[in-house]
């Protein structure tokens, strides 16, 4: 490391940077800090030779080379020319002319980092969960993510939480995937679309004195889990169920209604049941 006091610059090499959970390999790193010429109020950081990933690793399994970073702490990173590499392997599909990628600590839009990459036998090599995080507003946010698998399939997932204090929370959840699968010793491939919806809604006590709506929402097709995933929980999961309940109570009077809707799916036979009731009931 060499760093001039006067004009409050620096110059290092192989050095990494952490940021949030995103760590900056740099060949060469320049530091400039912000109270010297030219920074314009933020401590700047050049690379030369670098990658940045969401892997902890020394040598790192996964992230994105360039040539050329800049990264101004807790605000964003700029990248020139870059590609994906796993295990030092680039991959040509993965590839960007330039890149802008915040990094505020603060409750804001920027880019979700994949955290490992994936094998599966099926599909090949690829990355999970790379996406983009925004935060609509004080009540919601959503985030998209993608998982990208190099022989041609992919899953897109939105995904988000709302939450009014005092009044009612929730998430929610649509998933889509295009799998190409190749048959053993054959030319041909299978391609599946599997869906999910996953919805679940809660109401607070203090929403409303009389009434009450609280729901869980489980619904798939193609037997989504057992395509698109690898671990034993999801694989080996055979029913889902689905649940939505309104209760109201009438004021001054000790006669109440409950109207439930349920369902469930059996993943092993494809056999889809749905009960719809109606209760009037006297407290």
């Amino acid at each position: 490391i060499r760093y001039n006091f006067k004009s409050r610059k620096g110059i290092i090499t192989q050095i990494v940077t952490k940021e949030t959970d995103i760590y900056i390999h740099g060949e060469t790193t320049k530091f400039i800090s912000k109270q010297s010429a030219g920074s314009d109020g933020d401590d700047i950081i050049y690379n030369k030779n670098g990658i940045f990933t969401t892997c902890d690793n020394p040598e790192p399994h996964f992230g994105i080379y360039s040539n050329k970073q800049k990264i101004i702490p807790n605000k964003l990173i700029i990248i020139g020319p870059s590609i994906v590499k796993i295990k030092g392997i680039p991959t040509p599909p993965f590839m960007l002319p330039f890149g802008f990628f915040p990094i505020s600590k603060d409750r804001s839009s920027g880019l979700i980092f994949p955290r490992n990459y994936d094998f599966d036998p099926r599909y090949g090599f690829g990355l999970r969960e790379i996406g983009y995080y925004f935060p609509i507003n004080d009540f919601l946010d959503l985030k998209v993510l993608t998982d990208i698998w190099f022989k041609g399939s992919l899953r897109i997932l939105t995904a988000g939480n709302y939450n009014k204090k005092y009044k009612y929370n929730g998430n929610f959840s649509l998933e889509y995937s295009y799998l190409k699968e190749r048959i053993p010793n054959d030319y041909r491939t299978i391609t599946k679309r599997p869906l999910r919806l996953s919805w679940r809604h809660a109401q607070a006590q203090t929403a409303h004195p009389y009434r009450s709506f609280s729901g869980d929402v489980n619904i798939s097709t193609g037997s989504f889990d057992r395509v698109v995933f690898q671990d034993a929980r999801n694989r080996l999961n055979s029913q889902l169920r689905s649940n939505l309940t309104y209760n109201y109570q009438f004021p001054n009077s000790p006669f109440s209604l409950i109207a439930t809707f349920n369902h469930d799916q059996n993943l092993n036979t494809g056999i889809i049941n749905i009960y719809r009731n109606r209760i009037p009931n006297e407290s």
